[in-house]
């Protein structure tokens, strides 16, 4: 009676009969990391959710409570729930190429990497699958970033040359910003309502677009080094600017420029940047991102440290350091206001909390190379990385249960002080 209830495909093979294939043969599933459980639960209690949002909610250690798990926005007074250390997903494009950025789509559902042959790849944002391969530049994209609309992808590559791109990654519109010298566009940055967008390039200058018109408006040239890094503001005019000198400089778009100089362009204007950061790094800086909160910005450099500014005071308020190399890739979480994660060039991700003197968690080797690039889903409860290895990780939040035997969590190591303060479970 046992064997009746079998499907085909084994009966056959328990009494030794050779499968004819007619039958489908049973797949293994693949796992997909879905929050849709969790965000319908929370909902039905939107009550108590806006009651205790900031509660620390206890979830016993066992894999039978893993639905009780809440999404990151619900615990906001608690940054250590969303530490991501747990690897759910690789993708790895068939050509070995480098991965320079990475992005979430603004809806979560998708992820876009950009790649060193100047192609870009979508993802499945769940499942972290295949979807579809689009050739946008002819060379390496150096940056790329999503406006606020969530309608148009700005994309840079080492030619000079910036494309507009929609969310079906179908190129719109294209301009060339390198000049002369067809010098490397390095970051890009939109202005609050998407009405302007500015980058930086390693002609020494920092310009901001028109993005109606595609023509740019303002150019910089008050920096002596390539601009590697570029953050706007999210709530005002103020645009933050890192360059080879090891210098930060915060800029007013508002003010009103001095006349240009003769023998030169009437957008070359010559700017007087409201501050320059320049006792902190030691390094060229790598890495420039405001804070949601409007009054700090993360910064990090060659120097294998990271600096944590207050415009309020205009100095640096706490210096972070335990990376062995320099570090290439910083991200704020999209609801922690104190909780950021790092990268180094030796594959070494480590996350920090405002305020604490040691890292809270470190994984040695997330990557094998050096990782350039990382993303939060706009839920916060996955990390996305990007590696000159040609891969992609996705990390997600422990699950209840978890040890530190488990095999992907090998190489990870947790301030035990930090996490029985502060976590949900052990």
């Amino acid at each position: 009676k046992s064997i009746k209830r079998m499907p085909r495909e084994f009966i056959s093979i328990i009494r030794g009969e050779r499968f004819d294939g007619r039958t489908s043969r049973v797949r293994s599933e693949k796992k997909h990391v879905d929050y849709s459980n969790t965000l319908i639960s929370e909902l039905r209690n939107s009550k108590r959710v806006v009651s205790y949002q900031n509660e620390r909610f206890f979830v016993p250690p066992h894999k039978r409570y893993e639905r009780m798990i809440h999404s990151a926005i619900l615990s906001k007074g608690n940054p250590s729930n969303a530490i991501c250390l747990r690897r759910a997903g690789e993708a790895k494009d068939q050509t070995p190429d480098a991965v320079n950025v990475i992005k979430w789509s603004p809806s979560g559902d998708r992820v876009i990497t950009a790649q060193k042959d100047g192609s870009v790849l979508m993802w499945n944002g769940k499942a972290f699958n295949f979807i579809t391969k689009t050739t946008i530049h002819s060379g390496p994209i150096r940056t790329m970033e999503w406006n606020h609309a969530g309608d148009i992808l700005l994309t840079g590559d080492n030619s000079g040359e910036l494309k507009f791109s929609d969310a079906q990654l179908g190129t719109k519109h294209q301009d060339n910003i390198g000049g002369p010298d067809e010098k490397a566009v390095r970051c890009v940055s939109w202005s609050p309502n998407d009405s302007f967008f500015a980058a930086g390039s390693d002609d020494h200058t920092l310009r901001v677009f028109d993005s109606r018109t595609v023509s740019d408006v303002i150019c910089i040239k008050d920096h002596h080094r390539e601009v590697v890094c570029c953050d706007w503001h999210h709530s005002s005019s103020l645009l933050l600017a890192g360059d080879k000198n090891n210098l930060i400089r915060l800029w007013d778009i508002r003010a009103k420029p001095s006349s240009p100089s003769s023998g030169s362009s009437s957008l070359e204007h010559s700017f007087e940047n409201v501050h320059t950061f320049q006792n902190g790094h030691k390094g060229q800086v790598t890495v420039v991102r405001w804070n949601r909160n409007g009054n700090w910005f993360l910064s990090a450099a060659r120097d294998n440290l990271l600096f944590l500014w207050d415009i309020r005071m205009m100095k640096s308020i706490q210096k972070f350091s335990g990376h062995d190399k320099h570090i290439n890739a910083a991200a704020w979480h999209p609801f922690h206001e104190k909780l950021f994660v790092s990268g180094g060039f030796d594959g070494k991700m480590c996350y920090w909390i405002a305020g604490q003197d040691t890292m809270a968690a470190e994984y040695k080797r997330a990557h094998k190379m050096c990782i350039w690039h990382m993303d939060w889903h706009p839920l916060g409860h996955v990390l996305a990385t990007c590696s000159k290895s040609g891969t992609s990780r996705f990390w997600v939040r422990n699950k209840p249960g978890d040890t530190i035997h488990d095999d992907r969590l090998l190489d990870a190591h947790v301030d035990q002080e930090i996490m029985d303060d502060d976590l949900d479970y052990d």
